[in-house]
Parts: C-alpha cells; sequence; structure tokens
C-alpha cells in the first residue's frame, strides 16, 4: 500500500497561504485600477521564486559549513 504525498490539508494550506501572501496588495490594486493586477501578480511572483532561491544558496551554506565541522570533528577524533 503506498501513502498519498498530498492531502486536502496541504492543499488548503497552499490556497490559504497564497491569499494571506496577496491579502495586503489588494487595497493597492483596489485604488490603481484593474489594469495593473496582473503585472502585480508577476512581481509578486518573481519575488516569490527570487525568496526561494535564495533561501536554497543560504541552505547549501549552512549544509556546506555544517560539513566542514564535521569533518574537523572528525579529524581531529581519529588523527590526534
Amino acid at each position: 500500500m503506498q501513502l498519498k504525498k498530498y492531502t486536502w490539508k496541504s492543499y488548503t494550506f497552499l490556497i490559504v497561504s497564497i491569499f494571506v501572501t496577496i491579502n495586503p496588495f489588494l487595497s493597492i490594486l483596489e485604488r490603481v485600477g484593474v489594469d495593473y493586477v496582473v503585472p502585480f501578480a508577476y512581481f509578486i511572483v518573481t519575488f516569490a521564486v527570487i525568496a526561494i532561491i535564495l533561501t536554497v544558496i543560504g541552505l547549501c551554506f549552512t549544509l556546506f559549513n555544517t560539513a566542514i565541522i564535521l569533518f574537523s570533528l572528525w579529524f581531529g577524533y581519529h588523527f590526534t
């Protein structure tokens, strides 16, 4: 039996998180008009992707530093 990867809870969380992210910008979009909705949505999505990329880069640096520390501990334990 194979477990489900995604449930209704994960989809609900995804949809709610998207709406919560867009919610602060709705008052701005209401003032400027409907013509700016699509460019503003692209703006939000672009910077969300940039934030994800920067997060992955930061994670790589953290894992690399952890590997250096663990190697130093291993080297010191075995060769001193």
